[in-house]
């Protein structure tokens, strides 16, 4: 019996409801646990911030067969195959849902091991897709502000591009239609703090920064200053400038 391993990672697709989330994750571990088993597929599925990353290993025509259904699954995107490779025993001794990811972890460390040529030839669309689970949480991930008020509010985010790596509880948060919408958005696509200012209005400030403190509070938004990838330099000055413009406006 021949065995073959698969590695691949994905993004979370997000669903039409709520705020614009992916709520599969809890279908898809459903699902594996009980078909995975039964076709004696070992393997892990890492979870992180909206994006999968699974590596499955079994008999080949199963894990074939398994993988053309991963691929025509609705539940994510950009699906990259990361590896492909006939194997001649398993890393894993059965299929484990939502491990933390780490380098301690007896099994990630022998698979990193075995396949240590093969991950350092990724190319750099895959190994950025890869990486994405190793990443650090950034020292500036949490935003601490020591005075609440208006001036204090004004630049807590700085420039930093703010986007929605969770779910909120809607049924135990009363959230108002702003904030609902304002969370839609930012799952859709990353915004700026003075992006989201222009796209509500000046007077809608504190309530949006209220939001995103209570966001971030949870744990549930993600940014950074590198993640502007669909946003121009141009764009960037064109908004800064219209912001400035808008709190010179206030003051």
């Amino acid at each position: 019996m021949s065995l073959k391993l698969v590695m691949y990672s994905s993004v979370a697709k997000p669903t039409t409801l709520s705020a614009q989330i992916s709520d599969g994750l809890s279908s898809i571990v459903k699902e594996c646990k009980s078909n995975n088993p039964a076709n004696e597929i070992s393997g892990v599925l890492y979870y992180r911030q909206g994006r999968y990353l699974q590596i499955i290993e079994g008999e080949s025509t199963k894990v074939d067969k398994l993988m053309s259904n991963i691929l025509k699954d609705e539940r994510h995107t950009n699906c990259l195959i990361q590896l492909h490779a006939e194997i001649s025993q398993r890393t894993f001794d059965r299929w484990h849902p939502l491990i933390n990811i780490s380098v301690a972890d007896p099994y990630l460390r022998n698979f990193l091991n075995r396949f240590a040529a093969e991950l350092k030839a990724l190319s750099p669309e895959r190994r950025i897709a890869f990486n994405h689970f190793f990443e650090k949480e950034k020292q500036s991930g949490k935003t601490k502000v020591i005075q609440q008020g208006y001036q204090n509010t004004l630049n807590v985010f700085g420039d930093h591009v703010i986007s929605l790596n969770g779910k909120p509880d809607f049924s135990k948060s009363k959230l108002t239609p702003l904030m609902v919408n304002v969370c839609r958005l930012l799952a859709r696509q990353a915004r700026t703090f003075e992006q989201l200012v222009i796209e509500y209005g000046p007077s809608k400030r504190d309530e949006i920064m209220v939001l995103l403190r209570a966001l971030n509070h949870k744990g549930l938004l993600s940014y950074g200053e590198d993640d502007m990838a669909s946003v121009s330099n141009s764009s960037r000055i064109e908004i800064r400038s219209q912001s400035k413009a808008r709190l010179s406006s206030l003051m």
